[in-house]
């Protein structure tokens, strides 16, 4: 049960709580890749049991019962970039993006979501002396969540500075 309940908190972590959206896959100008690349493409699972599936141009993550998420490359809805050494998943949820960095390390790949601390907001007024910061209210006239569109290197200082802190690792069980 213990289990079970980490799994939906990571999860809502990553899909349901995100406190900072994007206006359009990140990072801006960066490689936009068609596949996913040999060393990401597999079978892999958590310590949790959530298990995340990537061929050439999809992947497919399921937690159990609880959450399943699918994303193909050849969609509108799904694009991945090439950012240094590292890869960003950005998935389209209506009219904004959720945006999820990638690190492949040997038989591991870990999946990087926005932390939701206080250290987001701090991150968000130092990113308006340079961007725009659009705060958006949920239906109970509270933040819901920030929307921005940074430069890519407001984006590279966004990582540098830990906005993306939370993680899910995920172990290698099958290479495709």
């Amino acid at each position: 049960m213990r289990k079970l309940i980490i799994s939906i908190v990571t999860l809502m972590g990553m899909v349901a709580c995100t406190t900072v959206r994007f206006e359009s896959p990140q990072p801006a100008g960066s490689l936009l890749l068609n596949e996913f690349p040999l060393e990401m493409q597999g079978f892999y699972i958590t310590e949790e049991n959530d298990t995340l599936e990537v061929s050439s141009c999809e992947f497919h993550f399921k937690n159990g019962e609880e959450m399943f998420i699918s994303g193909n490359l050849n969609s509108e809805e799904t694009v991945l970039k090439k950012f240094g050494n590292i890869y960003v998943l950005s998935l389209k949820d209506e009219k904004v993006w959720d945006v999820f960095p990638l690190k492949t390390r040997k038989s591991k790949l870990i999946a990087y979501y926005v932390s939701t601390g206080r250290n987001v907001e701090a991150l968000m007024e130092d990113l308006k002396k340079t961007s725009t910061v659009q705060e958006i209210s949920d239906t109970d006239e509270e933040l819901g969540y920030y929307l921005i569109d940074p430069s890519v290197q407001e984006f590279e200082k966004l990582w540098t500075k830990n906005l993306f802190s939370e993680k899910l690792e995920f172990k290698r069980m099958a290479k495709k």
